[in-house]
């Protein structure tokens, strides 16, 4: 039997759609809005993975924050103040903390890159961490001095991080004039 080109096309775009179609109706396919998978949206929807066990169980874990991320979606998933984000991240206009993107720290903090201390993801991953006193890989990362102010404020501070936070400081690179 033989099955024509034009035919065996639509069998197999049938196939793939359907597919497609019948996972996405019954929940099997999703592209965005889970923690860990992939997001599609730009950020936008994307909702970070929990503790899965333990005291924290429940709770977002900072691990899967992303460059994606605003600092608005992080003060809204971890419940911290966006105040505290732009005082430890050095933002001085108010109106430009919620907006502030995590991937644009790399830029701003290219010097300090350059000499093995950049200020990124990873320093957003371990600000939340520490100030919401939640446990986390501690894989490096450094933060601006500005940081060190609030995370001491916040007190959640273990005496290991408070002696660890000196030596992962670099000079804050203000963004935006002062009201």
């Amino acid at each position: 039997m033989r099955i024509k080109q034009s035919a065996l096309a639509v069998i197999i775009l049938v196939l793939i759609f359907g597919t497609i179609a019948i996972t996405t109706a019954t929940g099997l396919w999703t592209t965005q809005g889970l923690g860990g998978g992939m997001d599609m949206g730009g950020g936008a929807n994307r909702i970070p993975a929990t503790y899965t066990d333990g005291d924290y169980a429940g709770m977002y874990n900072p691990a899967d924050i992303r460059g994606v991320y605003t600092f608005g979606q992080i003060s809204d998933f971890f419940d911290i103040p966006l105040s505290d984000l732009g005082k430890a991240f050095a933002i001085q206009d108010e109106s430009l903390i919620a907006g502030f993107q995590c991937s644009q720290l790399e830029s701003l903090y290219s010097k300090a890159a350059s000499q093995g201390k950049g200020v990124n993801v990873v320093s957003i991953r371990l600000f939340v961490a520490w100030y919401k006193g939640l446990p986390i890989d501690d894989t490096g990362g450094y933060l601006p001095d500005t940081a060190a102010d609030v995370l001491i404020a916040q007190g959640n501070l273990t005496e290991e991080q408070k002696d660890s936070l000196a030596g992962r400081l670099v000079p804050a690179v203000p963004v935006g004039a002062a009201p």
